[in-house]
């Protein structure tokens, strides 16, 4: 699908910039990955919309892998995936540092394994949760692209703001800023969204600043996102 009709069906005018970018990631999810494959990138993107739709969500101390007939036949990923999928799409401000020291556990794997899961994450319920938004279904994924991991990593050094390992000198940035630059493609694309949804980092300098075919200035945006983020309990 061209990315002028993602939301071509919309009764609002979306901007093209920003239709670009989520038709950017959806082509992003599905290549492989630094640290996982395409097929298994989509399929956690798929748990973390189906966790949204769920209908009968499970409260966060309930791991849905444990619950009979919800993990998927075939689930190319190792079942703490599809629990963390669960807990990030519908329980996100009940994570802590010991859940994520368990889900890292059961991945077996690097904790910038774990990186680019929850970068999916994030990026994938701010996609997700657009269109439905606008009385639209949501985009679907796209089919997976063959190919391995990259396993290419930058050098990595623990943060205090972060519970994860970053990328460049620790703790001179925001946490929100350097979370997910130890898989720098996943770091990329969430500002290539940030820039479209939001503003971009050059533009986060600029109190006084109002995107021009916006009717809000950066105050109103400001006010709305603190609103959400009360709403969605994101303390940060």
């Amino acid at each position: 699908m061209a990315a002028d009709q993602l939301y071509a069906a919309s009764d609002y005018p979306v901007r093209a910039d920003l239709a670009e970018a989520h038709d950017a990631w959806l082509d992003h999810v599905a290549g492989p990955g630094t640290w996982w494959t395409g097929e298994q990138r989509v399929a956690f993107v798929a748990a973390l919309w189906a966790a949204l739709d769920d209908p009968d969500p499970l409260p966060p101390w309930s791991p849905p892998s444990t619950e009979p007939g919800r993990l998927p036949d075939g689930w190319p990923l190792p079942p703490a995936a599809f629990d963390m999928a669960y807990r990030l799409a519908r329980h996100a401000a009940t994570t802590t540092e010991s859940w994520y020291r368990g889900v890292l556990d059961g991945l077996d794997a690097a904790p910038e394994a774990y990186v680019e899961l929850a970068a999916l994450a994030a990026t994938g319920l701010a996609v997700g949760t657009f269109g439905p938004a606008l009385g639209l279904a949501r985009p679907a994924l796209r089919a997976a692209q063959p190919g391995d991991p990259s396993r290419q990593s930058p050098p990595v050094a623990p943060a205090e703001l972060n519970w994860v390992p970053v990328a460049g000198e620790p703790d001179a940035r925001p946490a929100v800023v350097q979370a997910f630059s130890a898989v720098p493609a996943e770091h990329a694309i969430q500002w290539r969204l940030a820039g479209a949804q939001y503003m971009t980092t050059a533009q986060m300098a600029e109190l006084d600043w109002q995107r021009p075919d916006s009717p809000l200035h950066r105050r109103q945006m400001e006010l709305v996102a603190a609103r959400l983020s009360l709403h969605r309990e994101c303390f940060y």
